[in-house]
């Protein structure tokens, strides 16, 4: 998206950031199908959903060129990410992952790789890239590899 349109649209980037974390965190759920294989493909699909959309994309852009500078941003990103560890924390607190998982980890490993291909390879997630995030933090997790033992 070019800088005018943002500008045009929004006001700031920092709004920007802000309308589209507000709209990403109302849409984003907990997701509760019955197993953790399932829960965490829907959270990595919500993820990719963000990601691919026209807003989610301007407003990680803002946010690498320095929109969290914003106090009002800081706030909402925050508030953003603590909802998304409530939502991966009641995944892991389900008892299909080893005890002990770390959420933090869980989160961060699902979602790197799908910010990695908007923001290092310029291209959006594809919901392939979900399944395969997805797959392979449940396949870490079920090893053991986040926890603290």
């Amino acid at each position: 998206m070019h800088k005018t349109t943002i500008y045009r649209r929004w006001g700031s980037k920092e709004r920007l950031v802000a309308e589209a974390l507000e709209a990403a965190e109302s849409r984003i759920g907990a997701p509760d199908t019955g197993d953790v294989e399932g829960d965490l493909r829907a959270l990595a699909h919500s993820i990719q959903a963000t990601l691919s959309g026209r807003e989610g994309v301007a407003a990680v852009h803002a946010l690498v060129s320095g929109a969290r500078a914003s106090p009002e941003v800081r706030r909402i990103a925050r508030r953003f990410w603590a909802t998304r560890m409530d939502h991966v924390g009641a995944i892991v607190e389900r008892g299909q992952l080893r005890r002990g998982t770390r959420t933090a980890e869980v989160i961060e490993h699902l979602a790197a790789p799908l910010y990695y291909q908007l923001l290092v390879r310029g291209e959006p997630p594809t919901e392939a890239d979900a399944d395969l995030a997805a797959a392979v933090v449940l396949a870490a997790a079920r090893a053991g590899v986040f926890t603290a033992d």
